[in-house]
């Protein structure tokens, strides 16, 4: 979560054919973003860094856990988590780990009173906090204030948003610029009536690049520099 950046111009040095970052050129003259913008590892891992772990990002709609024991398991870049409605009526996000092992305690969508790691059976309640320990009886260590970390997450016109930085910017300033284009569709009144997933295996830029409706969710020259 902490390590350091990789040097974007030190990538551009390793890269053949180097193109000219021509993109920012005026509309007339621009040409879209150089090949390994979209298939090296070095620029994802930069992308993971800079956009995924540390931007304010959308993962679903409140009313998908509209019933406490609700919850939906998902994987955001490389991190799982779960996000569920808690005992108190709240929506709260998990990191989807076993304080023990690793491995992760829910698996695709449902209703749950508990998650239970497949591995040991460890348990933990909705609040994440561990209510059972397999495979400790007679240990000595204090599993007290052990639990599943939150994530970082806020609720907007029914959609909930998450953020893996410890160092977030406050959501209602990331959301501010967002209330007077978007207000108008009313979403907080809205329901979900269907959902449908489509899985593409291609890099994840070409759907703003296609579809461009998240061209400002985040600061490409940014990445870039």
């Amino acid at each position: 979560m902490n390590a350091s950046p990789i040097p974007i111009h030190r990538m551009r040095e390793t890269q053949a054919p180097r193109a000219p970052l021509a993109m920012r050129e005026p509309l007339a003259r621009a040409r879209h973003l150089p090949g390994y913008i979209y298939n090296s590892p070095d620029i994802l891992a930069v992308e993971h860094e800079r956009i995924f772990k540390t931007h304010w990002l959308c993962v679903g709609r409140e009313e998908e856990v509209a019933r406490v024991g609700d919850y939906m398991a998902l994987r955001i870049a490389d991190q799982p988590i779960v996000v569920c409605r808690d005992t108190t009526d709240n929506i709260t996000v998990l990191r989807n780990r076993c304080a023990h092992r690793g491995v992760e305690v829910a698996y695709g969508e449902g209703s749950a009173s508990s998650f239970v790691c497949p591995y040991h059976a460890w348990s933990y309640d909705l609040s994440g906090k561990l209510t059972g320990a397999g495979f400790m009886k007679g240990a000595e260590a204090d599993l007290s204030q052990c639990r599943l970390p939150r994530v970082r997450s806020a609720l907007w016109r029914g959609w909930i948003y998450v953020n893996f930085s410890d160092a977030a910017q406050p959501f209602e300033e990331f959301i501010a610029p967002y209330e007077k284009p978007l207000w108008c569709y009313q979403s907080g009144q809205a329901k979900l009536a269907d959902k449908m997933v489509v899985e593409v295996n291609t890099n994840w830029k070409f759907s703003p690049d296609n579809f461009k409706t998240i061209g400002c969710a985040f600061n490409l020259p940014g990445l870039l520099d």
